[in-house]
Protein backbone atom coordinates (compact mmCIF):
# COMPACT_ATOMS: atom_id res chain seq x y z
CA UNK A 1 0.00 0.00 0.00
CA UNK A 2 1.13 3.45 -1.00
CA UNK A 3 2.20 5.48 2.16
CA UNK A 4 1.94 9.59 2.17
CA UNK A 5 -0.99 9.57 -0.35
CA UNK A 6 -2.97 12.88 0.11
CA UNK A 7 -6.19 11.50 -1.90
CA UNK A 8 -7.97 8.26 -1.63
CA UNK A 9 -11.73 7.09 -2.89
CA UNK A 10 -13.30 4.34 -0.60
CA UNK A 11 -15.63 1.96 -1.80
CA UNK A 12 -18.92 4.01 -1.85
CA UNK A 13 -17.21 6.59 -4.26
CA UNK A 14 -16.77 9.24 -1.23
CA UNK A 15 -13.20 11.23 -1.92
CA UNK A 16 -10.72 12.49 0.82
CA UNK A 17 -8.13 14.62 1.54
CA UNK A 18 -5.47 14.09 4.16
CA UNK A 19 -8.18 11.73 5.68
CA UNK A 20 -11.27 14.16 5.54
CA UNK A 21 -13.99 13.57 3.32
CA UNK A 22 -14.68 15.75 0.54
CA UNK A 23 -18.32 16.99 0.73
CA UNK A 24 -18.30 19.31 -1.88
CA UNK A 25 -19.88 17.58 -4.61
CA UNK A 26 -18.64 20.14 -7.32
CA UNK A 27 -14.97 19.89 -6.09
CA UNK A 28 -15.17 16.05 -6.50
CA UNK A 29 -16.48 16.30 -10.27
CA UNK A 30 -13.62 18.91 -10.82
CA UNK A 31 -11.01 16.42 -9.03
CA UNK A 32 -12.79 13.48 -11.35
CA UNK A 33 -11.46 15.29 -14.51
CA UNK A 34 -7.88 14.82 -13.30
CA UNK A 35 -8.14 11.28 -12.92
CA UNK A 36 -5.75 8.57 -14.67
CA UNK A 37 -4.73 5.35 -14.79
CA UNK A 38 -1.37 3.90 -14.87
CA UNK A 39 -1.17 0.37 -17.33
CA UNK A 40 -0.46 -1.18 -13.50
CA UNK A 41 -3.52 -0.15 -12.29
CA UNK A 42 -2.62 2.11 -9.48
CA UNK A 43 -4.71 5.82 -9.94
CA UNK A 44 -3.18 9.11 -10.03
CA UNK A 45 -4.59 12.71 -10.37
CA UNK A 46 -2.62 14.68 -13.08
CA UNK A 47 -2.71 18.29 -12.53
CA UNK A 48 -0.68 20.53 -15.73
CA UNK A 49 2.64 18.17 -14.87
CA UNK A 50 2.09 17.55 -11.31
CA UNK A 51 0.86 14.03 -10.40
CA UNK A 52 -0.60 13.22 -7.31
CA UNK A 53 -1.29 9.28 -6.47
CA UNK A 54 -4.59 8.21 -5.34
CA UNK A 55 -5.73 5.29 -3.26
CA UNK A 56 -9.29 3.83 -4.72
CA UNK A 57 -10.79 0.97 -2.51
CA UNK A 58 -12.66 -0.33 -5.37
CA UNK A 59 -13.64 1.83 -8.49
CA UNK A 60 -12.98 5.40 -8.41
CA UNK A 61 -16.68 5.97 -9.81
CA UNK A 62 -20.52 4.72 -8.86
CA UNK A 63 -22.86 4.40 -11.15
CA UNK A 64 -26.08 6.41 -9.46
CA UNK A 65 -28.49 5.68 -12.68
CA UNK A 66 -29.27 3.84 -15.88
CA UNK A 67 -30.76 5.79 -19.01
CA UNK A 68 -32.34 3.73 -22.01
CA UNK A 69 -33.02 5.73 -25.90
CA UNK A 70 -34.71 3.54 -28.23
CA UNK A 71 -35.48 -0.05 -28.51
CA UNK A 72 -34.14 -3.56 -29.57
CA UNK A 73 -30.29 -4.10 -31.21
CA UNK A 74 -30.72 0.31 -31.67
CA UNK A 75 -31.34 1.03 -28.15
CA UNK A 76 -28.91 3.19 -26.42
CA UNK A 77 -28.18 2.95 -22.54
CA UNK A 78 -26.39 5.42 -21.13
CA UNK A 79 -25.15 5.59 -17.30
CA UNK A 80 -24.81 8.46 -14.72
CA UNK A 81 -22.36 8.45 -12.19
CA UNK A 82 -22.19 10.07 -8.56
CA UNK A 83 -19.64 12.69 -10.39
CA UNK A 84 -22.57 13.58 -13.05
CA UNK A 85 -19.99 11.97 -15.59
CA UNK A 86 -22.32 10.14 -18.40
CA UNK A 87 -20.81 7.04 -19.75
CA UNK A 88 -22.66 5.07 -22.78
CA UNK A 89 -22.35 2.12 -22.93
CA UNK A 90 -21.22 1.60 -26.84
CA UNK A 91 -18.04 -0.75 -28.54
CA UNK A 92 -15.79 1.40 -26.70
CA UNK A 93 -16.85 0.04 -22.99
CA UNK A 94 -17.87 -2.99 -21.88
CA UNK A 95 -19.76 -4.51 -18.53
CA UNK A 96 -17.39 -7.22 -16.33
CA UNK A 97 -18.49 -8.92 -13.52
CA UNK A 98 -16.99 -9.70 -10.62
CA UNK A 99 -17.36 -11.59 -7.84
CA UNK A 100 -15.50 -10.92 -3.97
CA UNK A 101 -16.48 -11.95 -0.63
CA UNK A 102 -19.22 -14.18 -2.39
CA UNK A 103 -20.89 -11.29 -3.74
CA UNK A 104 -21.24 -10.29 -7.28
CA UNK A 105 -20.63 -6.71 -8.72
CA UNK A 106 -20.81 -4.82 -12.12
CA UNK A 107 -18.27 -2.81 -13.59
CA UNK A 108 -18.35 -0.77 -16.78
CA UNK A 109 -14.70 -0.12 -18.52
CA UNK A 110 -14.69 2.70 -20.30
CA UNK A 111 -11.85 5.23 -21.56
CA UNK A 112 -8.72 4.53 -21.17
CA UNK A 113 -9.38 1.69 -18.58
CA UNK A 114 -11.35 3.48 -15.75
CA UNK A 115 -14.04 1.77 -14.01
CA UNK A 116 -17.59 2.66 -12.61
CA UNK A 117 -19.21 0.08 -10.17
CA UNK A 118 -23.22 -0.13 -10.89
CA UNK A 119 -24.91 0.43 -7.77
CA UNK A 120 -27.63 -2.13 -6.73
CA UNK A 121 -30.45 -0.51 -8.05
CA UNK A 122 -28.68 0.31 -11.11
CA UNK A 123 -28.00 -3.36 -11.33
CA UNK A 124 -31.71 -4.33 -11.28
CA UNK A 125 -32.62 -1.91 -13.75
CA UNK A 126 -30.08 -3.41 -16.15
CA UNK A 127 -31.30 -6.81 -15.47
CA UNK A 128 -35.05 -5.48 -16.53
CA UNK A 129 -33.78 -5.04 -19.91
CA UNK A 130 -32.08 -8.38 -20.36
CA UNK A 131 -32.35 -10.30 -23.66
CA UNK A 132 -31.37 -14.27 -23.80
CA UNK A 133 -29.24 -14.12 -27.35
CA UNK A 134 -26.87 -16.32 -28.56
CA UNK A 135 -27.05 -19.40 -26.36
CA UNK A 136 -30.54 -19.61 -25.00
CA UNK A 137 -30.05 -22.95 -23.74
CA UNK A 138 -27.45 -22.18 -21.14
CA UNK A 139 -28.96 -19.56 -19.66
CA UNK A 140 -26.53 -16.77 -21.52
CA UNK A 141 -28.15 -13.37 -20.90
CA UNK A 142 -27.49 -9.24 -21.82
CA UNK A 143 -28.25 -5.81 -22.84
CA UNK A 144 -28.38 -4.11 -25.99
CA UNK A 145 -26.58 -0.88 -26.60
CA UNK A 146 -25.50 0.68 -29.73
CA UNK A 147 -25.66 -1.98 -31.76
CA UNK A 148 -23.24 -3.88 -29.59
CA UNK A 149 -24.53 -7.51 -27.06
CA UNK A 150 -23.00 -7.31 -23.98
CA UNK A 151 -22.88 -10.36 -22.04
CA UNK A 152 -23.67 -10.35 -18.26
CA UNK A 153 -22.43 -13.20 -17.06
Amino acid sequence: MMTNVEFRIDKNGNWFYLGNMVNEKELVCFLSAFLRRDDDGSYFLLFDKERKDIIVEDAPFVVAECYRAGDGQEQVLSFRTCTDRIITLDDGAKIVKKIEEKQERYYIIFGENMEARLSKLVVYDLFDLVEYEHDCANGICGVWSSNNFFLLR
